[in-house]
């Protein structure tokens, strides 16, 4: 081999070196996620909001045609019950850990953003939905929802906000689920459409 080939080769050599390196650093510094994350770039990554962790266990059309979604549209609000044209029925499950001692409060301000800027909130459910995220206080070292509730034991194993989305909304991704927490502070969960 020519000492041309030979620095050309070892040139090569090391910049494979070096790239293959780049971003582990990091990587090993601060993981998947970080440990009090803002931002979760898709569902099941976990939130802190209010020393809480959120959680995005899932989100899906609903189709209420189909025996098992229809539990999911119990209880909805006479005003939100009829779909126009254009509209779908969008449901996120939530679930949420307090890791503190003490009693903290659930966030109660949701919404779905696209790309376009429409904002989307849920749409109100009364209480014969066992399965519909419901605000309210939270025990120390306790999940919501309770493990051995209606939502905590059914797949996904989370509380559900409803929405009512566009179609051409679920073509306008990726749909962000802004969450307000109780005290105010704000994150979003990217959600897998």
């Amino acid at each position: 081999m020519t000492a041309a080939r030979t620095l050309v080769a070892l040139l090569c050599l090391t910049a494979v070196v070096g790239l293959s390196a780049c971003g582990q650093e990091q990587q090993e510094a601060g993981s998947f996620q970080s440990e009090n994350a803002q931002v979760a770039e898709t569902e099941g990554i976990y939130l802190t909001l209010d020393d809480m962790k959120y959680q995005v266990q899932m989100s899906r059309q609903l189709n209420p045609l189909i025996v098992d979604d229809r539990a999911y549209l119990q209880g909805v609000s006479a005003s939100d019950r009829e779909l126009g044209s254009d509209e779908v029925w969008f449901a996120v499950w939530m679930r949420v850990e307090n890791e503190t001692e003490g009693r903290l409060e659930l966030a109660e301000d949701f919404e779905i953003h696209d790309t376009q800027e429409n904002v989307y909130r849920p749409v109100t459910i009364d209480d014969t939905n066992v399965f519909a995220y419901r605000p309210g206080p939270i025990d120390g070292k306790e999940l919501y929802p309770l493990p051995n509730s209606p939502a905590g034991e059914r797949t996904p194993q989370g509380s559900m906000l409803l929405f009512k989305v566009r179609r051409f909304s679920l073509d306008n991704r990726p749909l962000e689920l802004l969450i307000t927490s109780a005290e105010g502070e704000e994150g979003f969960v990217n959600l897998d459409v």
